[in-house]
């Protein structure tokens, strides 16, 4: 749909904040994940995700090209981080924690609220006919702009009350109830 990046300027910075935290830096470039160093957190996603990440000798080399880019940490230290973030970037980027230990940043009209509107706009009906689901901070965004929007039953509080609805959690097929009771 839309394809903003983050700036070389900011990726510097956010990698000078990662170095600062002990914390790990991945780039998303188009369909490829960057990063410095195979971790466990590395690890642990390519499992979930089910794709590798690409290894960089050199993260910089990827700077300018990004997506977006995650902070990774243990959750205590990117609850730490996430101000410090938030004031070296002000308003340049949309920055969220999409899970307690990922703080995604994309360029601020890289959201899923931006997404929602041009959307509608490509399919000519209007945003409030639209409905999202979505279960991390990142979706509150989403939810403000979609004309309905569900909570996943495992989502933090603050997720759920941004919400319409609150359904079952992703264990007990959350999506598929949601779909079955309030779309169809």
């Amino acid at each position: 749909l839309l394809k903003h990046t983050v700036s070389h300027e900011i990726c510097e910075s956010a990698f000078e904040i990662t170095q600062e935290f002990g914390v790990e830096l991945w780039i998303y470039c188009d369909h490829d994940w960057h990063v410095g160093r195979i971790t466990p957190f590395v690890e642990r996603e390519q499992n979930t995700i089910g794709f590798k990440a690409v290894f960089e000798n050199n993260l910089c080399d990827v700077f300018g090209m990004a997506a977006k880019l995650v902070i990774v940490g243990n959750p205590a230290i990117i609850e730490e981080l996430e101000p410090v973030a938030m004031a070296t970037f002000g308003k340049q980027v949309s920055a969220t924690k999409s899970k307690p230990r990922f703080l995604d940043i994309t360029a601020q009209e890289a959201n899923k609220g931006s997404v929602v509107k041009e959307l509608a706009k490509i399919l000519s009906i209007p945003a409030a006919e639209i409905a999202v689901i979505g279960d991390g901070l990142n979706d509150v965004l989403m939810f403000e702009q979609a004309g309905f929007s569900i909570a996943m039953g495992q989502a933090e509080a603050k997720v759920k009350n941004a919400a319409n609805i609150i359904t079952k959690a992703n264990t007990e097929e959350g999506f598929a109830h949601a779909i079955e009771k309030f779309i169809l």
